[in-house]
């Protein structure tokens, strides 16, 4: 006997983990960055983080590191942070790989590139 997962069950099956990875973020999330948080609710940090998730995976960012990091830096720098340019430019360079991302945003960007995705919102 064969045991075969349709696309939409995978898709249902994916959905139902990032959902309690985001749920399960909030408390850690809390305690290490608690004063960037404290105007946003816990349904707020997990809406936040379930569309961080949804951008991570066209970056390149695979490892769990690199995705909190990301989630974290929606919160301390803004929502659509990767939005900006500068910083588009460096997540989406298939030549950068997955790993190198963020650590080249913070080697190749400058105080004011971040001032100006903080502005973005």
């Amino acid at each position: 006997m064969t045991l075969t997962i349709r696309d939409a069950q995978l898709a249902s099956l994916q959905h139902a983990v990032d959902e309690r990875y985001c749920r399960e973020l909030v408390p850690l999330l809390r305690t290490r960055c608690g004063g960037l948080l404290t105007k946003h609710s816990d349904e707020d940090i997990v809406a936040r983080a379930r569309e961080a998730l949804g951008r991570v995976a066209r970056y390149g960012l695979e490892d769990a590191r690199d995705i909190l990091a990301f989630i974290v830096l929606t919160f301390a720098v803004g929502p659509g942070f990767d939005t900006h340019p500068s910083f588009a430019a460096i997540l989406a360079d298939p030549r950068i790989p997955g790993r190198r991302k963020l650590p080249a945003l913070f080697e190749r960007l400058d105080a004011s590139l971040w001032d100006a995705a903080a502005a973005r919102g």
